[in-house]
């Protein structure tokens, strides 16, 4: 009985901590339509741009970014 007890204890810790992780993680992203909001999508493209080493990409997403 204590060993099902405990073990629906931890199960609650963790879904209440994975919650509280996605919730944060949405925090992060500005709203929708607005200036910052552009700029982030812009950042996560040349994130991936520069893994991938696409020289012209990354330099349009660098004056994209200037002009946001």
């Amino acid at each position: 009985m204590k060993k099902v007890t405990v073990l629906r204890g931890v199960i609650t810790a963790s879904l209440a901590f994975a919650a509280i992780s996605a919730y944060a993680a949405d925090a992060k992203v500005p709203p929708a339509g607005t200036c910052a909001a552009k700029a982030y999508d812009i950042e996560q493209q040349l994130a991936q741009a520069r893994k991938h080493r696409n020289a012209g990409q990354i330099q349009g997403l660098e004056t994209a970014l200037r002009n946001v």
